[in-house]
């Protein structure tokens, strides 16, 4: 299956991760770092519902998070505060571990009476204190194994829209989750990759690792937020269509993803 923009070991595809992923052959011991829709009314063009019922948005996610654990058997997911009691209210799969996003500048209005300054970090996997992945997949003893602390620090980017995304994450948050998280992951997915910001600090990262080690994918569904994720990783630089993606690709029903960081976004 041809990537809708691939380079530098990162490949996007155009589509929804469940009908994605099973079309993607030997992807295994990767780890989802994923900022999902938090079904919180935003405005993310035609064709998207960002307001549904929250078990309604609660199936839907967990749905595709089983299909990428076929893949990659850990996932960090960002969640909002009320994202979050939405979800363990209503679903069934139990979070491992709650990590914190703090960010002290923020001036974000909710209905509470508090300012959120922070967001939670919800990790899935078996992975315990001292332990590193072995290549066929296992947990073993490591002197330096884990992800250190259970906080992250990075403020907001204000007035931010990075490439026409209305919420993308800091690029100071993202350089330090992917390199405290991926040490020993053979790829990222990222199934509602945004404006690409973990699969380009991966492909930093990955400088000078091996290929296996260096892939990245992403997905996204829609094709005007398919556009700004290619502009985001492209730039001035042709992707595999031999564009610059000043546009968006015609078509419909495309499949694309981003190589060393998998992942799909049906936003």
């Amino acid at each position: 299956m041809t990537p809708y923009y691939e380079r530098g070991g990162i490949a996007i595809y155009h589509g929804d991760c469940l009908e994605l992923l099973p079309r993607l052959r030997g992807l295994s011991g990767g780890v989802v770092i994923t900022d999902p829709p938090y079904n919180a009314g935003m405005k993310y063009g035609p064709g998207t519902n960002d307001r549904q019922d929250w078990r309604a948005w609660v199936r839907w996610l967990d749905v595709r998070l089983r299909r990428c654990d076929r893949v990659a058997p850990e996932t960090l997911m960002f969640l909002s505060q009320t994202a979050y009691r939405r979800y363990v209210r209503h679903s069934r799969r139990e979070i491992t571990w709650s990590a914190v996003w703090m960010k002290p500048l923020a001036m974000a209005v909710c209905a509470a009476p508090f300012m959120p300054h922070w967001e939670h970090m919800v990790y899935f996997g078996e992975r315990k204190k001292g332990q590193r992945r072995h290549p066929d997949g296992r947990f073993v003893r490591h002197a330096d194994g884990g992800f250190g602390s259970d906080v992250f620090v990075a403020n907001v980017e204000v007035g931010t829209e990075r490439y026409g995304h209305p919420t993308p994450k800091p690029m100071k948050l993202m350089r330090e989750v992917v390199g405290r998280v991926t040490t020993d992951a053979a790829f990222i997915l990222d199934p509602f990759c945004g404006s690409g910001t973990t699969l380009g600090r991966r492909r930093r990262r990955a400088a000078g690792q091996s290929a296996l080690r260096s892939r990245n994918v992403g997905a996204r569904r829609r094709r005007n937020a398919l556009t700004i994720s290619c502009r985001a990783r492209a730039s001035s630089s042709r992707c595999s269509r031999g564009c610059s993606c000043d546009s968006a690709h015609g078509g419909t029903g495309e499949v694309s993803a981003v190589r060393p960081a998998v992942g799909a976004e049906p936003r």
